[in-house]
Order: C-alpha cells, then structure tokens, then sequence
C-alpha cells in the first residue's frame, strides 16, 4: 500500500507581518489605556487625600470653637503679643475688609472647659453662682467638685483656670478706669486688668480669686458663669511655594494650645501640633454670634509632575 506522508501547513511572510502589525495596534491601545486609568487613578487619589486632611481640619479647627467665649474671639497680627486694638489684635466682627486673611491672619479665642462639665458624674464646675453669698475673694458656686479638672490642667499645663461671667455689659465698676465692657481686648489683657479671672481651689462648692486687683472689690459678678483652662489659636506659618519659586504660594497651619492670657501668655507659649501642610487660603469671619471658616489645601498629583489640586472646605459654627 502506498503511504503518503504528512504536510504541515506554515504561515506565509506576509502573514507574519500582518499579524505583527495587529500585535503592535494592540499593544499601542493597550498601553494608552493603561496610562490613561493610572492617571485618572493618581488624580482620584489626590483629589480624595486632599479632602480628606482638609475635612478633618477644618473639623477639629470647628469643634475647638463649638465652645468659645464668643467675647473671646479675635483676629491677631502675627508676631504681636499684646492686646492692642488695632495694633496687635481685632475682635473678629471689627476686622476691617480683607485684613483676616492678610494682616490679622491668625484666628485667636479662649475656650471653655467642657470636658469636665459634661462628664457623667458630678462635674468639674456647675456654672452657677450665688451672688448672695459670694465675695471678691471666693466665688460661691454650689455642685462644683474640682478634681475633675486635675487632669486637664495638667494636659493644658495650667497653673490655674479662669472664670469668665455672663450676662453683664461692664466687668468692673470703674469702667472707664479699666475700659470697663467685656471686649475682646480685655479678655487677652496681661496688666490684670482682665475680664477673665484667675481661680484656684476649684471645687468644694467654691473657688478662690487671685490676683489682687481682682480681689480689690470692682468686680461684678453674674449668676452664670464659665470656666476656662486654655486659649487656642490657628496659626498658619512656614510661607513657601508647592513647586518651587515660581509655584503656588502655600503656608503650614498649627493648632495653638494649653497658654493662658489672663496669666500674661501669649499664643507663643503655647503648645504647637501641626494641623495641616500646604494650605492655600485661610479665611474667618463672624456673623452675628457665628463664626464662618474657610480652609484650601493644596496636593501635589504625586506623578514627578507640577501638577495640583485644591480643595476647598468652608463650616459655619453655629452656637
């Protein structure tokens, strides 16, 4: 019988070429598609870390002054101390146009304790006072139990806390002696002649005033009170360029914390924690008793480029 032997069929030269052409097509819209979704990806990524740090700044920056005393509530000069008006420091609602995020780019307050106020036993201070009862020297406030406040004036590094009274257009009856009304002014003093008392002994159903021109018999006292431990302040810094000396021009924000004014600190004894990078704008204002802050933040896309997003965050405390 006749064998026949196999025939294994090849491709031919052109073939090739044709299925090397196709093979290059691909590869060339393969390769375009995969930049195209890594970039979307660095640019997604950017977007949302930028969000992110600026939200969770912008938060703790509103829940620090979800309990100011709003007569606190200033924008200050960087590098000035003092408590002149004008000079060193604005109350907020006075600032004139366009200097919160220029000259007075630093938002300054004095917060309340409320830690301690809110626990679930008894708290640190009860807020109240009997003005009957109560003389220049000790305050008479019934419910306080103070060693609740021993752990936070050790966090704050506070010697002693302070009173602020509620309710009353004048602090002192010589008014025009010790310029009198509650204003932002007075509240940052560092002569003594403040409208915000030093205390000791907190607790017991009583506290104990310091100072002697406090103990002098010109105070006024309310019935409602609250009890401070630190002033905080939002102090942007560091001004430099995101990319070099032709980019964008950003500054480094810190928190402020644990100084006490009415012991003669300024936001420069404080404690620092930095609370955001490369933050572009940082604007403040208030409105009647609500304080409106505006936070951009600025991040790099990350891919050996200039690129950059901003972003954006505005809260209005509302109290």
């Amino acid at each position: 019988m006749k064998q026949f032997a196999s025939r294994r069929s090849a491709f031919t030269l052109l073939e090739v070429v044709f299925a090397i052409v196709i093979l290059g097509i691909v590869a060339s819209i393969s390769s375009s598609i995969i930049v195209q979704v890594y970039s979307a990806y660095l640019q997604q990524r950017t977007v949302h870390n930028a969000s992110l740090k600026t939200e969770l700044a912008i938060s703790q920056i509103a829940n620090r002054l979800l309990y100011r005393i709003d007569r606190s509530v200033v924008a200050r000069k960087p590098g000035q101390y003092g408590n002149t008006y004008g000079t060193d420091l604005y109350p907020l609602r006075e600032v004139p146009d366009g200097n919160a995020s220029n000259d007075y780019n630093i938002l300054e307050w004095i917060g309340y304790d409320n830690d301690s106020f809110s626990i679930s036993n008894r708290p640190g201070w009860s807020g109240y006072c009997n003005i009957n009862t109560s003389t220049y020297n000790v305050l008479d406030t019934p419910g306080s139990y103070g060693t609740a406040l021993t752990t936070l004036q050790t966090y704050y590094g506070a010697a002693s806390g302070a009173i602020v009274f509620s309710g009353w257009p004048d602090y002192r009856t010589d008014a025009g002696a010790a310029g009198g009304t509650y204003t932002a002014s007075c509240m940052f003093d560092r002569s003594g002649n403040g409208c915000i008392f030093p205390v000791t002994n907190l607790g017991g159903g009583s506290a104990t005033f310091t100072g002697g021109d406090r103990q002098s018999g010109r105070m006024i006292y309310t019935e409602l009170y609250k009890y401070a431990l630190s002033a905080f302040a939002i102090v942007p810094w560091n001004e430099h360029f995101l990319t070099g000396n032709s980019g964008v021009k950003v500054w480094d924000v810190n928190l402020t914390y644990g100084y006490q004014p009415w012991e003669g600190d300024s936001y420069d004894d404080g404690q620092s924690s930095l609370l955001i990078r490369n933050v572009s704008v940082f604007r403040f204002i208030k409105e009647t008793n609500n304080v409106r802050v505006k936070l951009c933040v600025v991040e790099k896309v990350g891919n050996g480029t200039n690129d950059h997003y901003s972003i954006c965050k505005e809260k209005a405390v509302i109290r």
